[in-house]
């Protein structure tokens, strides 16, 4: 099976798609056809095909989207089919949609059939402020979507990865590198997602999160919540819909004692 994956890899290199982040794959790209329809052929060699259904036509035929694969909860590589639980569609313009009601299918080639769907249109903005969603956090790298306000409008929303710690580099990235910072005070962790220009780090936005000893039992949807575990052991939660929680984040899980095997005693002399 890791043979398999690295295949992949190899493969993700040399076509322009990769793991982006903790277990996503992606960008898959393609385009709307004159019935907004798509089929889009990955190098996986599964095919991914649908049809967007907004009311409105602020999306026109040959339009360009980016699908992404986002493994089902509990697994950390997409190596087959059915290790995918949600697929996510980007359209610009729009909001990026997770489904989750997909079905695999056979004919005309093995593959996911996402039905038709509809993607919200984002709220108006102002200039230069940015948005940033969480999609994962494993400790040492954090997933998260990205978009920035220019005249206006949203622009599209960018799936990034970057690394995470407790400081800034004391070296700044190399231009379009991205860092997060994370600081925990007692009631609240504060993520900050700064940007490199190749001379400065520049902070693009800002995610507080409420630190809690007990996960609530309900939430609104887009919540963030994270729990203090005892000791550095940390969790965080993302409310899919309303008052269905998602893990997307653990660390500073204590390892396990090591298991003590008794010696036998000594034999006679």
């Amino acid at each position: 099976m890791r043979w398999i994956w690295i295949g992949l890899l190899l493969t993700a290199w040399m076509t322009g798609w990769a793991q982006v982040g903790p277990g996503v794959l992606g960008p898959f790209a393609g385009t709307l056809d004159g019935a907004k329809r798509f089929a889009v052929d990955t190098p996986l060699g599964w095919r991914i095909a649908g049809k967007f259904q907004n009311h409105e036509d602020n999306v026109p035929p040959g339009t360009r989207l980016e699908i992404f694969l986002e493994p089902r909860p509990g697994i950390s590589e997409i190596v087959g089919i059915g290790n995918v639980g949600a697929i996510w569609v980007v359209l610009p313009g729009l909001d990026p949609v997770r489904l989750t009601g997909f079905s695999i299918v056979t004919e005309p080639r093995l593959g996911f059939d996402l039905g038709e769907f509809t993607a919200p249109a984002p709220p108006p903005c102002t200039d230069c402020t940015s948005q940033v969603r969480i999609l994962a956090d494993d400790g040492s790298l954090v997933q998260f979507w990205h978009r920035h306000c220019s005249g206006g409008r949203w622009g599209p929303w960018g799936l990034l990865r970057a690394g995470r710690g407790t400081a800034l580099p004391a070296e700044v990235g190399t231009e379009c590198t991205w860092f997060v910072l994370l600081t925990e005070d007692k009631d609240k962790l504060t993520y900050a997602f700064f940007h490199s220009d190749g001379r400065a780090w520049i902070e693009k936005g800002r995610l507080v999160v409420p630190l809690v000893l007990v996960r609530p039992v309900s939430c609104e949807v887009c919540q963030y919540v994270a729990v203090n575990e005892g000791g550095n052991h940390r969790t965080l939660y993302h409310c899919e819909r309303l008052g269905v929680w998602k893990l997307i984040g653990e660390w500073g899980r204590p390892e396990p004692p090591p298991v003590r095997v008794p010696r036998p005693p000594p034999g006679p002399p």
